[in-house]
């Protein structure tokens, strides 16, 4: 599957209070081979503002910040409103990935619409 033949694939992640563990999910995230991808991560109220850490090192990432802890549900649906891919994938900040492992997923997904 091409890059540009490949649906949009949304990432979703919500960060509280664990900087270094989203940090290290967004290294593994963003060398993924699979490349069409938008890359989402909600702060759910942490103690003190990620924002800068996450974008200085993660310009690509789409940062939402909430002023309340909205909870896992409500911090990805923050993100969800504004997510624009085929596909949605929530994953906990502390999910460490393999480069390879979203080609095999959309791949299953594109030739099993229901």
């Amino acid at each position: 599957m091409s890059s540009n033949q490949s649906p949009l694939v949304s990432i979703i992640s919500v960060n509280y209070n664990s900087l270094a563990d989203t940090l290290e999910f967004l290294d593994t995230v963003f060398k993924l081979t699979y490349l069409n991808r938008e890359v989402f991560v909600v702060d759910n109220a942490s103690k003190i503002d990620p924002c800068q850490e996450i974008t200085s090192k993660y310009p690509e990432v789409i940062y939402i910040r909430s002023e309340v802890n909205l909870g896992f549900a409500g911090g990805n649906n923050l993100a969800v409103k504004r997510a624009k891919g085929k596909y949605i994938f929530f994953l906990n900040n502390d999910t460490l990935l393999v480069p390879d492992f979203l080609e095999n997923i959309v791949s299953f997904m594109e030739s099993h619409p229901d």
